[in-house]
């Protein structure tokens, strides 16, 4: 009963997490994205990139790190209420997110970009599909001082193990 539970309070504060990183990246964005420069008269918008850079890395970040999509929607979720939420009037009645092509694409973007994250297919993996891999360790015996073989990171029974605990020596015959 307490593997169950603590399951479940694993997957619920992980879930938290991923939305409140979802919605720090997406608040964040939100601000940055009017960043610009002058370059020889015409504005230079880096902001919009530098953001959607952002919301689009931690994606990527998440659904590499993740075998599950669960986190990358509930990052999904995080962003999309955050930036949702500040482009509405404030109560001062000033304007976080500006109704210009800049402040559009930004919108547009940080969604597109954050869902296509969320809903891309699977990349398969590129671990062996052997199993783990043994490792040889040749370390002087301690009683010859002649060298010794030693199978380090297999489990007994694993593909390319020799059945013996590990870091046992293997046996040759």
């Amino acid at each position: 009963m307490t593997t169950r539970a603590s399951a479940f309070g694993e997957r619920a504060l992980s879930t938290a997490l991923y939305v409140l990183g979802g919605a720090l990246v997406g608040t964040m964005g939100t601000f940055v994205h009017r960043a610009r420069f002058d370059l020889a008269g015409q504005p230079v918008w880096f902001g919009v990139v530098l953001a959607v850079v952002a919301v689009a890395s931690l994606g990527v970040g998440i659904r590499m790190y993740l075998n599950d999509r669960w986190g990358a929607y509930c990052y999904l979720a995080g962003v999309v209420a955050s930036v949702g939420f500040l482009a509405f009037l404030t109560p001062g009645l000033s304007a976080i997110v500006l109704g210009d092509a800049v402040g559009f694409g930004w919108l547009v973007a940080s969604t597109l970009i954050a869902t296509i994250v969320a809903c891309w297919p699977e990349v398969p993996s590129r671990r062996s599909p052997r199993g783990p891999r043994a490792t040889l360790a040749v370390a002087p015996d301690a009683g010859s001082g002649a060298p010794s073989a030693t199978v380090v990171g297999t489990a007994p029974g694993a593909p390319g193990s020799s059945g013996a605990p590990t870091g046992e020596p293997r046996n040759p015959a």
